[in-house]
């Protein structure tokens, strides 16, 4: 789980350093960073991993990033990391120019079980061997994550499962941005971004852990007037699943609906709960931005329940931004994070 969060020059993210725990609810207003937070963990996670959108320093971490109403060229990010098995501190230092293509990787560091393990800086990365010494030398024009070039060379074990981690996590969601797609041609175990490919995470999901998926349909008919349960079903050509909510129609007797066919507000209450029942598990960290459709005060609540209640019995790490303070009232003590940002200076937050 991540245990301490350090960024420096970030949009409003100025010496912004936090400590999160298991549960934590991120609330304040639009504008005081809890979504910029998420955006650097996404961003971090595609240049340690080598992700194809955002491997060059001027993709991941690009010039206009930097806090608008400074002049420093240097960004400062630092993550500490804790699993089952290892403690690792990650630090990382990009300095940009007057031109994008100037931006440059000036340090990367990785502190495994309080030893260093990999540092790079003046242009030369060095990564300890199994023997504890320094022993392997690598070179870089500085375009990159050197770590991961080192990683391509040597398996160690201690690196290799650093970068693991960050393949999956955290897992960073953002619901009501777009409309779920009807049909699943495939099988997926992680779900977007946007969380429109909910059909193909479904399908896995309910090929897995069916006692999962059946208490999803439960907490969904509570919800939903007259729903009965989601289904996938073979389309009439063979070649993919059509992914569909059966309704019990007064008259028709059971109906199954296309899921782009149903309201915004049934398809959102559709994705925020599945993240609840099936998205927690244990050693991942989720992060899950707030809704952009509107839901009833009531409706956002039963559903914050539902992930504090998950996040319990699954001991997985979550992150949840909330517009509403109102929905914290019952939260359990220390969950709360409230982001605020002084005269729109720089973001600061108070843990309750």
């Amino acid at each position: 789980m991540l245990t301490r969060i350090y960024v420096d020059n970030y949009g409003c993210l100025i010496d912004f350093e936090y400590s999160p725990g298991k549960l934590n609810i991120l609330a304040g207003h639009r504008g005081t960073g809890r979504t910029t937070l998420l955006e650097v963990l996404e961003r971090l996670g595609q240049f340690i991993t080598g992700g194809s959108k955002y491997t060059p320093v001027r993709d991941a971490l690009p010039m206009d990033k930097c806090t608008a109403w400074q002049q420093r060229p240097v960004q400062t990010f630092e993550v500490e990391i804790a699993t089952s098995e290892d403690r690792y501190a990650y630090r990382l230092q990009i300095e940009h120019g007057s031109d994008e293509l100037d931006s440059k990787l000036v340090k990367e560091e990785l502190v495994h079980d309080g030893e260093q393990l990999f540092v790079f800086e003046d242009g030369i990365g060095r990564l300890r061997d199994e023997s504890r010494s320094f022993t392997k030398v690598y070179t870089s024009e500085g375009n990159g994550s050197v770590m991961r070039d080192a990683l391509n060379v040597s398996r160690h074990g201690g690196l290799l499962r650093f970068c693991q981690w960050w393949e999956v996590n955290p897992w960073i969601i953002l619901p009501g941005r777009e409309d779920m797609v009807n049909h699943s041609h495939e099988e997926i175990e992680q779900l977007h971004i946007t969380g429109d490919n909910l059909g193909s995470w479904y399908r896995y999901e309910a090929r897995t852990r069916p006692d999962r998926v059946a208490e999803l349909d439960r907490a969904l008919a509570a919800l939903l007037e007259r729903f009965v349960r989601l289904q996938l079903v073979n389309d009439q050509e063979g070649r993919s699943m059509c992914f569909e909510a059966v309704f019990d129609h007064p008259i028709k007797g059971k109906v199954a609906y296309e899921i782009e066919s149903l309201s915004s507000r049934e398809q959102l209450l559709i994705q925020l709960y599945s993240l609840a029942y099936l998205a927690l598990r244990p050693d991942r960290s989720v992060c899950i931005d707030a809704p952009r459709v509107a839901l009833e005060m009531d409706e956002l609540r039963q559903w914050l329940g539902a992930v504090v209640r998950s996040a319990r019995v699954t001991s997985c790490q979550v992150f949840v931004v909330v517009n509403q303070l109102e929905l914290t009232d019952d939260l359990p003590a220390g969950s709360l994070t409230l982001f605020e940002r002084p005269d729109q200076g720089p973001a600061t937050v108070t843990q309750r």
